[in-house]
C-alpha cells in the first residue's frame, strides 16, 4: 500500500498519494506496528522513501520560515 502511495506521489497525484498513505498508516496501526516493536530497521527501499519525504518536508518548513 505504501509503495503505491509513493508511486502516486512521484506522479504528482497528491490526492491518490494521500489516500494510499492514510490507508497504509491505518493498516500499519491495525497490525500493531510489529516491525517497530521488534526493533527491526526499515528495509533500504523504505528508508529511501522516508529520507526523501523527510527532506522534502524539512525543505518546505524552511521555505515557509523565510516568508
Amino acid at each position: 500500500m505504501a509503495e503505491l502511495g509513493f508511486v502516486a506521489e512521484r506522479r504528482r497525484d497528491v490526492g491518490t498519494a494521500a489516500e494510499l498513505h492514510e490507508r497504509g498508516l491505518d493498516v500499519a496501526r491495525a497490525d500493531g506496528e510489529v516491525r517497530e516493536r521488534a526493533g527491526a530497521p526499515l528495509p533500504p527501499a523504505e528508508r529511501f522513501h522516508v529520507d526523501r519525504s523527510s527532506a522534502a518536508i524539512a525543505g518546505e518548513i524552511r521555505r515557509w520560515g523565510r516568508r
